[in-house]
């Protein structure tokens, strides 16, 4: 169940020593994992990542939101004197909004690291044992 697979996540991030480490620390111990399982590491890490980034940017984009114009506000909002009038000028609403969506997926990454770490050796061992002749 899901619940399983969350203490299951959760169980590994400990283990892996990722949580309290600095970030290059967390980095290695990254990289170690796609190197022990390589194509299943890149397949959980990127269908996790776009299922969230889809719908950030479908919720963005039928949602009405004006990414240069927000853009245009943020700037104003922070006490800033410059001219934002080139963002709506030149780049397209639906780039800025791509931008925008991108940007909160990143601030995703705290909760889709473990489940990605989690998920990770499940696959893998999927993977191994249906590649294997029957």
């Amino acid at each position: 169940t899901m619940r399983a697979m969350l203490r299951r996540s959760t169980a590994v991030v400990a283990r892996r020593g990722l949580v309290g480490t600095s970030p290059g620390e967390a980095r290695k111990r990254v990289v170690t994992l796609f190197k022990e399982h390589g194509l299943a590491f890149a397949a959980v890490y990127t269908t996790t990542y776009c299922a969230t980034l889809v719908p950030l940017f479908g919720a963005l984009q039928l949602g009405g939101v004006d990414g240069p114009e927000l853009c245009a506000q943020a700037v104003s909002a922070m006490g800033l004197e410059y001219d934002m009038s080139w963002i709506s000028e030149n780049v397209s609403k639906e780039v800025v909004n791509g931008l925008i969506a991108l940007e909160l997926n990143g601030w995703l990454e705290v909760g889709r690291l473990p489940l990605v770490l989690g998920l990770t050796p499940y696959v893998s061992a999927r993977l191994r044992s249906s590649q294997r002749p029957s």
